[in-house]
């Protein structure tokens, strides 16, 4: 997530040993997206990557998901979402913070599930859609 997420794109791009690669709402760096993901790769993005993901998946050789939150920020994908204090919703967007949770909770072990656990049954753009909330751009059919 975040600053790690973008570490996440970076390595992704650049060590082969690693079979698959989320980044959670982090900056998508010139380095990643110019090196070709040669691995299946998910980005769960809040509003302020809307339309980073076109550039992404038309970048990578391998099965890639931009997914985008409306309603989102950045905070929207951390503990914050769920924290119970009023307080804390001035530093997160419109979007319910359990939906986030949930949207997380779902999309993100299905992504794995498919491409390290090979349960090539399961479709992460299906897990997607069940969320109006989510932009999918992706390179699969």
């Amino acid at each position: 997530m975040s600053l790690g997420g973008l570490a996440t794109s970076v390595i992704c791009s650049r060590d082969r040993r690693i079979k698959a690669g989320v980044n959670m709402d982090g900056a998508l760096p010139v380095a990643s997206v110019h090196g070709r993901h040669q691995i299946p790769f998910l980005y769960l993005n809040s509003e302020r990557y809307l339309g980073c993901g076109l550039l992404l998946v038309s970048q990578s050789t391998k099965d890639c998901y931009s997914l985008s939150v409306k309603g989102s920020v950045h905070n929207n994908f951390t503990d914050y979402s769920i924290y119970p204090v009023p307080m804390v919703r001035m530093v997160l967007g419109s979007i319910d913070g359990n939906k986030t949770v949930e949207i997380m909770n779902v999309v993100i072990p299905a992504f794995f599930d498919k491409y390290l656990k090979e349960k090539r049954e399961i479709d992460v753009i299906k897990k997607a859609k069940a969320y109006s909330e989510i932009e999918i751009v992706t390179n699969k059919d």
